[in-house]
């Protein structure tokens, strides 16, 4: 009861969640990933999952069909997918050459975390650990294929952080505790950087223009 109970909760907040942002669709393998994992994995949870994500898509379309008959919508499905029909790669081939930046952009030095989560998951033999943070990235990443704003895109892969320092912390793998906030601290003054299609974009945080404004 309870199992089913949080199926639907599950279905339910990422119906709302694509109402909120479509851009999680790009999460449903992820999302069908982690669920057979804590199942445990059969053909039949398999197909009900698999059901459960089209049912959920089903009724966001209708939704967005209902919404479109009543107002022109700028950023429609067609409006990224119709460049696609001549060129497959053109998104992608626009945003190519600063793809290592967007991606940096996101965490800054932070992702020094998620490289020390997959080393500890490597060394505790955890497999399933390392295909589900692999997978998270690789699907926030594939959105650039039908996007140009690399930066906002790959924030899609926030749970990364969450994964990671949820093992390092619980196993205290690497002493992170002793320089985890030296971290955070150090990278506050590193700039930040706004990359969409082929610009990057410098801004500054609030900290680092109070610093700038008393020291400099």
């Amino acid at each position: 009861m309870y199992r089913n109970f949080r199926i639907l909760l599950f279905y339910l907040l990422f119906f709302l969640g694509l109402l909120n942002r479509e851009s999680i669709a790009f999460l449903t393998p992820w999302f069908i990933f982690i669920t057979l994992v804590e199942y445990k994995f059969s053909w039949r949870s398999a197909w009900d999952i698999i059901a459960g994500h089209l049912i959920v898509f089903a009724a966001y379309f209708l939704v967005r069909h209902a919404i479109s008959l009543q107002f022109d919508v700028a950023y429609s499905t067609a409006y990224y997918l119709e460049p696609l029909a001549k060129d497959p790669f053109y998104w992608y081939r626009m945003t190519l050459p600063l793809h290592w930046m967007g991606v940096f952009s996101v965490f800054k030095l932070l992702w020094i975390f998620p490289v020390l989560a997959l080393i500890s998951f490597h060394r505790r033999g955890q497999k399933l650990q390392l295909w589900s943070m692999a997978l998270l990235f690789a699907c926030a990443y594939s959105q650039l294929f039908l996007a140009y704003d690399t930066s906002r895109m790959m924030t899609l892969s926030f749970m990364i952080m969450i994964i990671a320092l949820k093992e390092l912390f619980e196993h205290k793998t690497f002493q992170i505790r002793r320089w985890v906030g030296w971290v955070f601290v150090v990278n506050v003054f590193v700039p930040q950087y706004q990359v969409a299609a082929d610009k990057m974009d410098s801004m500054s945080s609030f900290l680092v223009y109070a610093f700038a404004k008393l020291f400099i």
